[in-house]
């Protein structure tokens, strides 16, 4: 049995070859262009869809069936409302609901006291359909709290 010898510089060269052609590899693949992932289907593979909408509709349905349509028109709506509430030992809440047919769209307080300095720690969240705002520690005499709700509809 023969044993071939390899000497250090031969083993540097092999190591150094290796190294080369791997690096070259690694930057072509990190260069080529991936083509672009399939998500699946392509809309002629889908089957049955309407032509296109035109500008302003949009594509509704159920199953096999889709259908183009333009969306109901209506004015936007909106209405303001609030709840006042005084208390002369800070703990003092209100909560204010939107009314009939309409959609809370956000929620604001304002909570002072007798000199009419705004205080830090008025507080406001949503409250199911509504809001509630409150004010947990007191300024100086009657703490102040309003809440308001701002509500939207479609007519």
């Amino acid at each position: 049995m023969k044993i071939i010898n390899i000497e250090k510089k031969h083993l540097f060269i092999l190591t150094g070859l290796l190294i080369a052609g791997l690096t070259y590899s690694i930057i072509q693949l990190t260069l080529a262009s991936p083509a672009p992932p399939n998500p699946g289907h392509s809309w002629s593979q889908i089957g049955d869809f309407p032509a296109d909408c035109s500008s302003g509709q949009y594509v509704y349905g159920l199953g096999s069936t889709l259908k183009c349509s333009t969306p109901g028109g209506g004015t936007l709506v909106q209405t303001t409302d609030y709840c006042d509430a005084s208390d002369t030992d800070g703990g003092v809440t209100c909560t204010v609901y939107c009314p009939s047919g309409y959609i809370r769209s956000g929620c604001s307080s304002y909570c002072d006291d007798d000199s009419g300095t705004e205080l830090e720690t008025c507080d406001v969240r949503p409250y199911g359909s509504g809001c509630r705002c409150g004010s947990y520690s007191g300024g100086t005499g009657n703490v102040d709290v309003k809440c308001y709700i701002y509500c939207l509809k479609i007519q």
